[in-house]
């Protein structure tokens, strides 16, 4: 690359500012060519974040996390409930099983059935 000399006058506050910033590797010609590219040719703009719109959304995403431990917490209480009716469930399914066979001879014979009708069977006898 080739390079063309410019001299120009530089305020004695950004003359000492460059003298500060010079060191062994990197002189005052360095320091002025690379402040001069920086201002032809600008990195890309930084983001400024607005500190309302971060807290707003860090409000936000905390009010979602509660909402969600509150779904998760219902879910559990929901499946503890549902084990529960299911041994209630298992534990009257072997009540009925130990009183079918009770049920089975209070029935009414087919004789006594034939001779009585239905209501009769729950009168007391005279007999």
């Amino acid at each position: 690359m080739t390079t063309k000399q410019l001299s120009f006058r530089l305020p004695e506050d950004l003359r000492d500012e460059i003298d500060k910033r010079k060191t062994d590797k990197i002189n005052q010609t360095d320091i002025a060519i690379a402040a001069l590219r920086m201002y032809f040719n600008p990195p890309e703009p930084v983001v400024q974040c607005n500190t309302d719109e971060i807290q707003r959304l860090t409000d936000e995403i905390q009010k979602l996390k509660d909402v969600i431990q509150s779904k998760m917490e219902l879910t559990e209480e929901k499946d503890k409930r549902i084990k529960d009716l299911e041994n209630h469930v298992g534990f009257l399914q072997l009540e009925f099983s130990k009183l079918d066979p009770l049920l089975n001879a209070l029935m009414p014979s087919k004789e006594e059935i034939t001779k009585k009708a239905w209501w009769q069977f729950w009168k007391r006898s005279k007999e």
